[in-house]
């Protein structure tokens, strides 16, 4: 600003601003100063994290912080006989609501579903986003006959929904893929390829879920 009286600097401070930049102003000071607060900013949001890895808007747990958890328990020696598992929810037809809804409602769709998600989900499970239109929630208790039934109460428990999302009444269109960590996959990335495959195949069936099922090789 070109305000050179100072309480107005004060005053614009005390409301919430970083900073109170003089005009006129060299680009590099101006580009040196957005920056630093960017960099600031972003700090506090990691240390934010560390505290509590859960997303204060949604209560979606970071990605990051979920994928370690899975990452840890594929670890395990008894991964072959342990419980538990991970639900994959995809939201359907995710590029046609984007040319409707626009890429700003698409993520405040998204942000609505979640949020309603997390209040369905028991004490021991866990979810995250796992790209545009899709979720992913961590059970470490149930096998996986029963993660394919907890999959199909979600669904039916979100599907037909209605959001309200810019004016315009969505009604949600879900398919969910299982896969137990008895598989035994070397990682996350692995295991959760091998849930979308399952959501994949319950959407083609149009099916409620469908679990991931091992393909079997026989030798000619």
């Amino acid at each position: 600003s070109g305000e050179s009286d100072q309480e107005k600097h004060y005053e614009a401070l005390s409301v919430g601003g970083d900073d109170f930049l003089s005009k006129p102003i060299r680009p590099k000071y101006l580009i040196a100063s957005v920056t630093n607060r960017v960099q600031r900013a972003r700090a506090l949001r990691q240390r934010a994290a560390v505290r509590d890895p859960r997303d204060p808007g949604t209560g979606l747990y970071r990605r990051g912080w979920l994928l370690d958890r899975i990452n840890e328990a594929l670890g395990g020696d008894d991964v072959r006989v342990r419980p538990g598992g991970v639900l994959l929810l995809e939201v359907d037809g995710i590029a046609a609501l984007r040319d409707r809804l626009g890429l700003a409602g698409v993520e405040n769709l998204i942000n609505e579903v979640s949020t309603r998600l997390v209040g369905l989900l028991d004490s021991i499970e866990h979810a995250a986003r796992y790209g545009e239109g899709c979720l992913v929630i961590l059970n470490p208790e149930r096998d996986e006959s029963e993660l394919e039934s907890r999959a199909a109460e979600l669904r039916q428990q979100m599907s037909g929904q209605a959001f309200a999302v810019g004016g315009q009444t969505v009604r949600l269109r879900a398919s969910l893929g299982v896969c137990g960590f008895r598989h035994g996959f070397a990682d996350a990335a692995a295991m959760l390829n091998a849930a979308e495959r399952a959501c994949r195949e319950a959407r083609g069936l149009e099916a409620v879920a469908r679990a991931y099922q091992e393909m079997s090789l026989v030798p000619e």
